[in-house]
């Protein structure tokens, strides 16, 4: 992937990934195996962007990407032992981070908003925290 499809993946990737972080993150638990799930989403949706249909959401389409890669966590943990890990709950959470998603897109573009509006003194405190 070069140039325009790349910085479009970057685009669509960085809006997406609070969703699919807090995704994996809520059915994994574990941070450092959370952080190498996202990165090996990152990296399977950079490779099959080529394949994306543009008029499906990218978000929903990333969620379905990691949650691939969270089944396959789970299926690498459970040889030799028991996970307590219920597909069908893993589903049901990939659907409520795109319904989160929907929201918070929402929330945020009025976050991004608002803070536009603040300057001087009151901006200089908000990049203090």
């Amino acid at each position: 992937m070069q140039g325009e499809a790349a910085f479009q993946f970057s685009q669509a990737w960085a809006a997406a990934l609070p969703a699919v972080a807090g995704y994996v993150g809520a059915v994994v638990g574990d941070r450092h195996a959370t952080d190498d799930l996202v990165q090996e989403a990152a990296l399977a949706a950079f490779r099959a962007y080529a394949s994306y249909a543009p008029e499906r959401p990218f978000t929903a389409w990333a969620l379905g990407i990691a949650k691939h890669k969270v089944h396959d966590h789970w299926r690498r943990l459970a040889q030799g032992r028991q996970v307590p890990a219920d597909p069908a709950l893993i589903d049901a959470l990939a659907d409520c981070a795109v319904e989160m998603d929907e929201e918070l897109s929402e929330q945020r573009a009025a976050m991004k908003y608002c803070l536009g509006r603040v300057g001087g003194r009151a901006w200089d405190l908000i990049k203090g925290r």
